[in-house]
């Protein structure tokens, strides 16, 4: 479980005294799933739950790898999430429509922002997320058109 794996880190950390994170990302998108992510775009009621968030995967490798050689001491849990949220529709919105959501100050988001923040990870890690969903689909798509021409330009050099 995700729970036991962040006692585990923690618990080498105390062991050792080597520096340990838990990086926590929400739901990540690889490109076999892109027709998925289509879907999901056009229904944010289908993942409420998650409040919209999510991390390419590309991102995530980043962050992993900014862990590996980061300087920081101690052991760290720090959320990773992309900047926006993975729908056309503004952050408050979203609240307001699946949640009941208003709040007492107006909207607290900018148009777009993820409600999941990275912001300690970009401090800790010096990370921060390339993609956002437009992007990435945008270039999800163009490499999965390329595919079948790289496919059979590696099996005609066979």
């Amino acid at each position: 479980s995700k729970l036991l794996g962040e006692r585990l880190s923690a618990l080498y950390h105390d062991i050792t005294g080597a520096p340990a994170f838990a990086l926590r990302p929400p739901w990540v998108w690889i490109p076999e799933k892109y027709d998925r992510y289509i879907s999901l775009i056009e229904n944010p009621a289908e993942w409420a739950h998650g409040l919209w968030a999510y991390l390419a995967i590309e991102d995530l490798c980043a962050a992993v790898e900014r862990a590996m050689v980061c300087d920081a001491e101690g052991w760290h849990a720090v959320f990773l999430s992309a900047d926006d949220h993975g729908t056309p529709d503004s952050s408050f919105d979203l609240l307001k429509k699946h949640y009941g959501f208003a709040g007492p100050f107006g909207d607290p988001f900018g148009k777009a922002d993820s409600m999941i923040t990275s912001q300690a990870a970009k401090a800790l890690l010096g990370w921060k997320p390339r993609w956002n969903w437009r992007s990435w689909m945008e270039h999800t798509r163009q490499k999965q058109a390329l595919a079948p021409e790289a496919k059979a330009l590696s099996e005609r050099q066979l």
